[in-house]
């Protein structure tokens, strides 16, 4: 996706390429700048060179080690204040509470953020 400077960025620890294609489609209507991580290392490369606003997170991502991620955010000084929202198949209820007790801000269905993906890509949510 080609940058905008002045756009909202967005980060997103995201491997499934569906989701990836419905974020791309609703950032480019936006003008919203998104990058794509699939590894907790491709995550430290980006937040090396951008400041996000906001970092979406699949918790359901066999190769993010999403718990881990989300515990190494919140712990650090220079991201502990960048909102995570993290999304998780509904009857996944041990990956939604481990989420939220690693500090989490915000956990919501996978149906729930296809739903309302344009409101959170455009900062609504």
């Amino acid at each position: 996706m080609t940058e905008n400077p002045a756009a909202r960025n967005i980060i997103a620890l995201i491997s499934d390429l569906m989701f990836r294609s419905k974020i791309d489609s609703e950032a480019k209507i936006a003008s919203i700048n998104v990058s794509y991580a699939k590894s907790p290392d491709e995550l430290n490369a980006l937040l090396e060179s951008q400041s996000p606003e906001l970092i979406i997170v699949d918790l359901n991502s066999k190769t993010g080690r999403p718990i881990e991620v989300i515990s190494m955010l919140k712990s650090s000084p220079q991201t502990k204040e960048i909102p995570l929202l993290g999304f998780v198949s509904h009857v996944d209820v041990d990956t939604k509470e481990a989420a939220l007790k690693a500090g989490c801000d915000t956990v919501i269905p996978r149906s729930r953020f296809s739903k309302e993906l344009r409101d959170i890509v455009r900062g609504s949510i």
